[in-house]
């Protein structure tokens, strides 16, 4: 029996971009990068509240080694427009090549995707007018996105390894 890692899938969020049919096999892929960079940009870079909130699957979970676990979709954006759009002098971007994509297949339900793991790192940057955005720090993220039958959720949500990044000094 396979062993089924509950971290990586309590990891997972669902995004809540308006898609073609997940059954779709061959069009999962581009649908989920789409949500994922969508949502970054929606909740992270921009801290869209009314667009966030469509994104979030009801049932919403996040685990963040450094503020602890957030239950329900209120109690996330919650913590998100408190926390991270108080910085309006920060983005993130994924780390190059660091993005991972797998599909979650229901094989009793004619093998159809339901969802999908979405694996990556984070790089944070301060954002100053007039001068090079600087990296402060780097994380890893895991998200559960789950499609709903007409858009993609964010459902999990794990995020760890946070770590500064030190500019050199030369």
């Amino acid at each position: 029996m396979k062993r089924i890692n509950l971290a990586l899938l309590a990891a997972a969020p669902v995004f809540s971009c308006k898609v073609f049919a997940a059954a779709d096999n061959g069009s999962w892929l581009a649908q989920v990068q789409q949500a994922d960079a969508t949502w970054w940009e929606v909740a992270y870079n921009h801290c869209d509240e009314k667009k966030m909130n469509e994104m979030l699957a009801d049932d919403m979970e996040f685990v963040h080694d450094e503020i602890g676990i957030y239950r329900g979709k209120k109690a996330f954006a919650e913590l998100n427009m408190q926390n991270v759009c108080k910085y309006a002098d920060r983005r993130r971007e994924a780390a190059p090549g660091s993005m991972k994509y797998e599909a979650l297949h229901n094989v009793r339900d004619g093998n159809k995707i339901y969802g999908a793991v979405v694996s990556g790192d984070n790089v944070f940057y301060d954002v100053q007018p007039g001068v090079p955005d600087r990296p402060i720090s780097r994380a890893h993220y895991v998200h559960v996105m789950l499609f709903d039958g007409t858009s993609w959720k964010l459902s999990r949500a794990i995020s760890w390894g946070h770590v500064p990044i030190f500019a050199d000094k030369n």
